[in-house]
């Protein structure tokens, strides 16, 4: 059995389909920092609940040890 040898083609797209190409790519990124920046503030936002409800729970303590 003979392999058949493959060749290989130098095309290009078009200028416009690179540009589309290019702008989805772009979008692909943005909505990953995006996405990142959202985990980012919920993250912080849970850490600052979870402080805020320590701190609560601290005060009624204080109360009670005098």
């Amino acid at each position: 059995m003979a392999k058949r040898g493959v060749e290989s083609f130098d095309f290009s797209f078009p200028k416009n389909v690179q540009g589309v190409f290019a702008k989805l790519e772009e979008s692909k990124v943005r909505i990953l920092v995006g996405l990142e920046n959202a985990r980012t503030q919920a993250t912080t936002a849970r850490a600052l609940k979870n402080e805020m409800e320590l701190m609560k729970e601290m005060r009624r303590f204080d109360f009670f040890s005098f």
